[in-house]
């Protein structure tokens, strides 16, 4: 007898000896009265989960890795394998920064790097699990892209490939590691190609019968016929927007689009007939300016919509699952916006970061109602949650948590039955009877091609709440679209495009957004060499108030001091960085960060925080480049973002996406 079917039967023989005494009771383990968690064991790095076929083995991809788990006995979860740095004894190993990962019967695919990392090895590790406690790892397939997300069927490898181009989904197979085709959003409609590949990034992908559903941010979701990958065809297409008011809007515009609701198509999957699609939404709040000098938030989290996909040249979406409430719905705040989901049967399991975990009954797509909502906002942020197996008279599902602060990432194990947590924690800053922010959901057309709106009809239609006290937010944690590279593209031919370096990327640090700045009375201030375009760095001995709105500074001063603001980013990571120009003529800023960020996990999150930022504050600069170093001085080789040009970004936040 092996030790699942050990356990199974002591807890069989425990239950039946626990219940004699008490007729009627039902049993422990099916957990009556408040929902709670079976369990959880800690994971370094948890990212992805997926489930055996018979549901009592669970993957983790693990970011430095890969864990297996036993989950046969769910109050009692056993790590049968931990997989540390794979291919380090390559020259440019280890392989890491492996977010996904996805199984094909007996065979596991780890995916990564999730986002660039330079001088790192990208593509698919092939695992051989038919023995869980002994994987053993047989290919790797070398990519000339980071691999974010990926899908595995029949023998195939469906992977996101961001390259900064055309953002193609690329297919494998999975044996020979050869390619059998490719699909871009621009194969289907070359007005696509006007639109920065930033906001039509391919996220992640879930295939059913061959058919490929392609999550692209602001691009949609399209579903693809892969039967024959060398000559994709395309059945039908879930809010599409339209590229050419993309292409049209100005930088700022597009950075709010990319945060803000409609748009931000992040995961997609169906349920087991293939006929229903959820599709989740990734989206943040940002704080904008007011006539009246006040500020406010636009956009906040979004949820899931269900979609009906029997047809799929016409998609009709059947209702929205709505996101909990955020205290702080910034990119830097706390996140409660959907992200990765399972279907099976009727029943549809959904993971919110810190607004935790829920259960859906979905026999109904037009009214779901929901079952379970579990929450610990100060521990878990959850990445997922997946129907694993039923267990006594009900089931299991597990979530997978990156962890919060020093609270460790995990796998946990739920009952899958209905129920209410005990005294729940709060979500929000103070109690309130009131969303925060409100994102209501728009009203889809017949067809379900919705177009995404403007920069201005967005503002008309989004409800919005003052929040002048909250903060950490437009700056902190890049956008929420994994595989974008920081790069300009604006006036630099193909080939100067794939030569240059690749920002890495990382866990990025909390930054104060510019807009706090104005309202913070004390800041680090310059070395009295910043303003002559020196290095400039943080005076550890004490500060200075100076306002960034002070007009008889110049834009570069002005600038720089903002750039202190940010220093609890820049030096952790930076050290010494240099504001090259700021010319309020042109709208022209070049920043160049210090020689320590080279090879840095975090610097081309840096970079982003920079360039939005800026452009969020200061109204005359309208072109903004971060210089990253490949080596340790100013003015090496260098990998550039600017505003003015096609920036695309490299991270998707805190350890994300």
């Amino acid at each position: 007898m092996d030790r699942r079917q050990f356990l199974r039967t002591v807890g069989a023989s425990a239950l039946a000896v626990s219940t004699a005494a008490v007729v009627g009771s039902r049993p422990a383990t099916a957990h009556p009265g408040p929902f709670e968690p079976l369990g959880r064991i800690d994971i370094d790095g948890a990212k992805e989960a997926v489930v055996s076929a018979d549901g009592e083995t669970v993957f983790v991809a693990a970011t430095s890795g890969y864990a297996v788990v036993d989950i046969s006995a769910p109050e009692r979860q056993e790590l049968l394998a931990e997989r540390r740095d794979p291919l380090s004894d390559r020259e440019d190993g280890p392989f890491r920064g492996l977010y996904d990962a996805k199984l094909d019967g007996d065979t596991l695919l780890v995916v990564g790097p999730a986002n660039p990392i330079p001088g790192a090895p990208a593509g698919v590790l092939v695992v051989d699990v038919s023995d869980p406690a002994t994987p053993e790892e047989i290919a790797f397939h070398e990519t000339e892209f980071p691999i974010h997300n990926c899908f595995a069927a029949d023998g195939r490898a469906y992977l996101t490939a961001n390259d900064g181009d055309r953002n193609p989904l690329v297919v494998l197979d999975i044996d020979s590691g050869d390619e059998l085709g490719r699909w871009s959003v621009v194969d289907a409609d070359d007005r696509w190609a006007d639109v920065p590949p930033s906001m039509r990034s391919v996220h992640d992908v879930w295939v059913h019968d061959r058919v490929a559903h392609v999550a692209l941010w602001d691009a949609g979701t399209w579903l693809v016929d892969l039967s024959d990958p060398a000559s994709p065809w395309v059945l039908g297409a879930v809010s599409p927007g339209d590229p050419e008011e993309i292409a049209a809007l100005t930088p700022r515009g597009r950075n709010r689009e990319r945060r803000t609701p409609p748009g931000n198509h992040h995961y997609v999957a169906t349920d087991d007939a293939g006929d229903l699609l959820g599709v989740g939404v990734e989206s943040w709040a940002i704080e904008v300016d007011r006539d009246d000098g006040t500020t406010e938030l636009v956009g906040g989290p979004s949820g899931v919509e269900l979609w009906d996909v029997t047809d799929p040249a016409n998609p009709e979406r059947r209702s929205t699952i709505e996101p909990p409430a955020s205290p702080d719905p910034t990119l830097g705040g706390v996140w409660t916006t959907a992200h990765n989901f399972d279907f099976r049967d009727d029943r549809l399991y959904t993971s919110w970061y810190r607004g935790g975990v829920k259960r859906h009954d979905v026999s109904d797509p037009t009214d779901p109602v929901e079952l379970a909502w579990w929450r610990d906002p100060e521990r878990a942020s959850f990445w997922t949650a997946q129907y694993a197996y039923p267990f006594a008279d009900e089931g299991v599902f597990v979530a997978s948590s990156r962890g919060v602060g020093d609270a460790s990432p995990a796998l946990y194990t739920f009952p899958d039955h209905a129920g209410d947590q005990r005294d729940p924690p709060t979500l929000r800053a103070e109690p309130t009877t009131e969303p925060l922010v409100n994102t209501p959901t728009p009203t889809p057309s017949p067809s379900g091609n919705e177009t995404a709106a403007s920069a201005s009809e967005t503002e008309s239609s989004t409800s919005t709440t003052d929040a002048p006290g909250f903060g950490l937010g437009v700056g902190a944690a890049a956008l929420g679209v994994a595989g974008w590279l920081v790069r300009v593209t604006s006036g630099a031919t193909e080939s100067d495009r794939r030569s240059r370096p690749r920002a890495s990327t990382g866990t990025p640090h909390r930054v104060v957004p510019a807009s706090n700045l104005s309202r913070t009375t004390e800041i680090a201030f310059l070395s009295p060499a910043g303003a002559s375009g020196e290095p400039f760095h943080s005076n550890p001995w004490g500060s200075k108030h100076r306002s960034m709105s002070d007009e008889s500074e110049s834009l570069k001063e002005r600038v720089e001091t903002w750039m202190v603001g940010q220093m609890p980013i820049i030096q952790m990571h930076g050290g010494n960085s240099v504001v090259r120009k700021a010319d309020a003529e042109s709208g022209e800023v070049v920043v160049e960060l210090g020689g320590a960020c080279a090879g840095c996990g975090i610097s081309n999150i840096t970079a982003q925080n920079i360039q939005s930022d800026l452009i969020m504050t200061f109204d005359e600069i309208t072109d903004v480049q971060v210089k990253v170093p490949s080596s340790g001085d100013h003015g090496s080789s260098t990998v550039e973002g600017g505003r003015g040009g096609e920036l695309q970004y490299g991270d998707e936040g805190p350890g994300h996406f």
